[in-house]
């Protein structure tokens, strides 16, 4: 995964995503949370989140 070039316009903007596009996501974020269950599971760096077996089994049922 790549990090997308960021607009220097938006800035210190929080947004709330659900279910989709998560690589797509994680490419323009800076920190991200993992929630479950109304509950934060993981969080940190997008990148390394993309990367964590716990990610790539809550989504894609497998942690490769």
């Amino acid at each position: 995964m790549q990090r997308a070039q960021k607009s220097p316009v938006l800035r210190e903007v929080t947004l709330l995503l659900a279910g989709q596009h998560v690589q797509r996501v994680l490419s323009v974020a800076d920190y991200a949370y993992l929630m479950e269950e109304g509950r934060v599971g993981l969080e940190g760096d997008p990148l390394d989140l993309f990367n964590h077996p716990h990610l790539k089994q809550t989504l894609y049922g497998r942690s490769e």
